[in-house]
């Protein structure tokens, strides 16, 4: 109604909403070079939604879809908009924190004796290792017995089988260290002892 009294009216249909809504669960802790893959789950079918972005702390595999995968650098959040066919818009947000732990597992013993159990002593890790820029042992006199650089870890290939100049060598303590490449370029220094058990 206008100010001299003139009335208009229409009808309008209103559908019912849909209470549009999107999950991307709890937040998550993960190691260096460990790849993570994401879910976003919507309350409605997805071929309802016309728009799908992220904001991320690093690239995602894809940036318009429900489910991309990350190679975390860093810690940070996570943040999917979905739009549905009828214009509404909902959020969630995620939080990766990335453990950067580093770490190289060496056994404290190995038995060189040809039984294919326990025969090298080698250096092991997870993903995040890129390689061993140098391993080296030594005896008790400070006398290098092994060198090997540019090695993977994970392969007794590249390990001391517990011969020095084509001697096998007597049971006893040497030590060893390694300088090791990580998957975010960072060098660190690793070092310890081994017996060597005859």
């Amino acid at each position: 109604q206008d100010m001299i009294g003139c009335e208009y009216e229409i009808d309008l249909m209103l559908e019912d909403g849909n209470d549009l809504s999107v999950e991307l669960g709890d937040d998550i802790e993960v190691g260096l070079s460990q790849l993570v893959e994401l879910s976003a789950v919507p309350s409605i079918p997805e071929n309802e939604l016309v728009n799908i972005s992220w904001r991320a702390a690093d690239s995602l595999s894809c940036a318009d879809c429900l489910r991309p995968s990350v190679l975390p650098t860093t810690s940070g959040l996570y943040i999917i908009t979905v739009v549905d066919d009828n214009g509404c818009v909902a959020s969630d947000e995620l939080r990766i924190f990335l453990n950067k732990k580093r770490q190289i597992y060496a056994p404290n013993v190995f038995s060189p004796n040809g039984d294919n159990t326990n025969d090298v002593f080698f250096l092991q890790s997870g993903p995040e290792v890129i390689n061993i820029r140098q391993f080296e042992v030594f005896n008790r006199w400070g006398e290098p017995v092994f060198f090997v650089e540019n090695a993977p870890t994970n392969n007794p290939d590249f390990g001391w089988d517990g011969t020095h100049r084509g001697e096998l060598m007597n049971g006893a303590v040497f030590v060893w260290y390694a300088e090791v490449v990580f998957s975010d370029g960072r060098v660190e220094l690793f070092k310890g002892d081994v017996v060597l058990m005859r």
